[in-house]
């Protein structure tokens, strides 16, 4: 099985991640299906990271992998160390 291109390519950008975060975030909190109109979530949609659900937005198993994956990197970066 081939990797998710999203998997291979270097580390996320801050938006992509705090995109991704919120959408964790819904998941977590049973907030599904994750609302925005944002051009970003749209992107992710493309890019196999998230999936429609009317009338938003679920992580794939992809995007769930990419934002945990990276959620540690992305924190200690904004913490400063």
């Amino acid at each position: 099985m081939s990797e998710h291109p999203a998997m291979t390519k270097r580390p996320p950008s801050l938006k992509v991640m705090a995109a991704l975060e919120r959408v964790f975030a819904a998941e977590i909190d049973n907030r599904l299906p994750f609302v925005s109109k944002a051009a970003i979530y749209r992107k992710l949609l493309e890019a196999g990271l998230l999936r429609r659900r009317a009338p938003g937005y679920r992580l794939t198993p992809i995007g769930r992998q990419l934002y945990c994956s990276n959620a540690e990197r992305v924190a200690s970066s904004c913490r400063g160390a």
